[in-house]
């Protein structure tokens, strides 16, 4: 989810979000989904008699994580310097900024190996 609000929004903005996620909507969603009196969960039967079944708790976490982010995205403005001038509706038509670094190998691998140790 930090992704999606990256140099859109401030530091303490983002605090506060990752605590009140962290604190009450995650834990709330897997309550709903693992616990065996959630309303979600088999053992309830769910809605219609329908349970979920959370393969190793994939689902909640990339569902909650994709609709945070699509809501950050859609409702945060474009980055500054993202595009100079304005779109009319063709490819060429849109200038993006140069104040972008590009990409960096040993950055790129230095994240991979951060990855792979973690996991």
């Amino acid at each position: 989810m930090s992704g999606s609000v990256a140099d859109r929004v401030p530091y303490l903005l983002y605090g506060i979000y990752a605590v009140w996620t962290c604190a009450f909507t995650y834990p709330v969603l897997a309550h709903w989904a693992w616990s065996d009196d959630g309303w979600m969960s088999q053992a309830v039967g769910g809605i219609g008699n329908c349970g979920v079944l959370d393969f190793a708790g994939s689902g909640v976490v990339h569902c909650f994580a994709g609709t945070a982010t699509l809501m950050w995205a859609y409702l945060l403005p474009d980055r500054a310097g993202r595009f100079v001038g304005k779109a009319t509706g063709r490819v060429n038509s849109v200038n993006f900024g140069y104040g972008f670094a590009l990409q960096d190998r040993t950055q790129q691998a230095l994240g991979m190996f951060l990855l792979w140790l973690g996991w």
